[in-house]
């Protein structure tokens, strides 16, 4: 899950040696990410995996999906997959 302590350390590490600005970045940047979240999100299903994780997100977001069970099956479990989408913003088609 998302870590602002992780992102400022890989990205930012002159911050360091400013605790009060670390800080300020710190917060500003878990508001932007919602990092509180992603982190409760993970708390309450560390055991979802594949579609079902998938499922429970869009269900989070209140993003309402349709789909026939034969379409899930023929997503495969292994290997490489291509989604083609017809949106600008096609995250959410995948």
């Amino acid at each position: 899950m998302i870590s602002v302590d992780k992102v400022i350390a890989a990205n930012l590490p002159q911050l360091e040696n400013s605790p009060k600005v670390k800080s300020l970045v710190k917060k500003g940047l878990g508001y932007l990410l919602h990092e509180q979240e992603f982190v409760a999100f993970g708390d309450a299903y560390p055991h979802l995996q594949g579609i079902e994780f998938v499922e429970q997100v869009l269900d989070e977001l209140d993003f309402d999906t349709r789909y026939k069970p034969k379409q899930i099956e023929n997503i495969p479990s292994e290997g490489k997959l291509v989604i083609v989408a017809n949106h600008p913003i096609g995250s959410l088609d995948a």
